[in-house]
């Protein structure tokens, strides 16, 4: 795979670096310990997998309010954090910084500092849109109630987020064509996104009918472009999803990860049609490999951190075409440095 890390590579990579994971805990670590003085009483708060660090002190010269987000490693599914997996964080941040920079002339985003292979981005801190543009061109299995494989299998339903559905769809088989399905955001502890219609979302005053038309043209182009790129590497992506914002100037931005293993899934399409006609799941450079490891809702051993943690290096190669470049510097130090870094930066401007 010519300058890419050999597998043994990645095993070792990982198994020397489990101990090194960044999690929840080492985030408040720092800020206990006031290791970055700029974010002294700033508003933190602690996602799933992100960090999140925002307020009065965090803005620009002239004025514009900045979000500090850290990728941890932590990895949560099935609604819940079940372990740290190394690499992880720094990965998907570099895969998305890559595909926000492609897709920026469709879609533009809310980034202003991401270093190179770091897990950090400062951002213009938006306003949420609080719905979740969701694109699909397969049905994907899925155990998940915003799935439309949920609603088309498990309920039997034949309506989807205002599509009506055909008999006759099949798991990880193709949909009829491109559907926007958008779902709420939960908003507290214990609540779960909901697929819905555009419809909904207008009674609702989530969104106004010229701003949905807006987020469809700018996600939809932004997914086919996507689709182009990867397509040219033998990959397949079967569905994907965009978070959106506002800026101060009342733009829309993106203000998420974009198309990563995380936010979309990833089948590889050489053996697609064989896998179809056994029955058998796609070949997957997606989050679906960590769901489908260990015990649902149960933290993950070290063997299953080690595994999952091979398998993002391998997908990072995979999609985006080069060699990995670990960030070795010791944990706290680079987050440290690219925090404290790109803050002095931006107040330079």
């Amino acid at each position: 795979m010519g300058d890419f890390l050999s597998e043994k590579n990645i095993k070792e990579l990982v198994e020397h670096n489990l101990d090194q994971a960044v999690d929840a805990s080492r985030i408040k670590a720092l800020i206990d310990g006031n290791d970055i003085p700029e974010l002294s009483g700033t508003d933190y708060y602690q996602g799933k997998v992100r960090a999140n660090f925002t307020g009065e002190s965090l803005t620009t010269p002239d004025g514009r309010p900045l979000r500090v987000i850290i990728a941890t490693d932590q990895i949560s599914t099935h609604d819940s954090v079940r372990g740290a997996i190394p690499f992880r964080g720094q990965i998907l941040t570099g895969i998305s910084n890559d595909m926000l920079a492609y897709t920026e002339t469709f879609i533009p985003n809310a980034q202003l500092f991401a270093p190179e292979n770091s897990a950090v981005v400062i951002a213009e801190n938006c306003e949420p849109f609080m719905f979740e543009m969701v694109w699909r061109t397969h049905m994907c299995k899925s155990s998940t109630e915003t799935s439309l494989y949920y609603h088309y299998v498990d309920l039997g339903k034949r309506e989807f987020c205002g599509h009506t559905l055909p008999e006759g769809l099949v798991p990880n088989g193709p949909l009829p064509y491109m559907m926007d399905t958008p779902s709420t955001k939960a908003s507290g502890e214990g609540e779960h996104d909901i697929s819905v219609s555009p419809g909904l979302l207008y009674n609702e005053g989530v969104v106004t009918p010229a701003e949905y038309g807006h987020v469809l043209y700018m996600t939809g182009y932004a997914y086919l472009h996507g689709q182009e790129r990867f397509g040219q590497k033998g990959i397949i992506i079967p569905d994907t999803k965009f978070e959106l914002g506002r800026t101060r100037e009342g733009r829309i931005v993106t203000i998420d990860e974009v198309l990563t293993p995380d936010s979309s899934r990833f089948w590889l399409a050489d053996d697609y049609q064989d896998k179809m006609a056994r029955g058998e799941a796609p070949t997957s450079y997606s989050k679906q490999f960590g769901r489908d490891v260990g015990t649902p809702g149960q933290p993950y051993t070290d063997e299953e951190r080690f595994l999952i943690g091979c398998r993002y290096i391998d997908t990072y190669q995979k999609l985006m075409g080069k060699r990995f470049v670990p960030d070795l510097r010791p944990v706290e130090q680079r987050l440290i440095e690219d925090i404290r870094g790109g803050l002095k930066q931006l107040r330079q401007k």
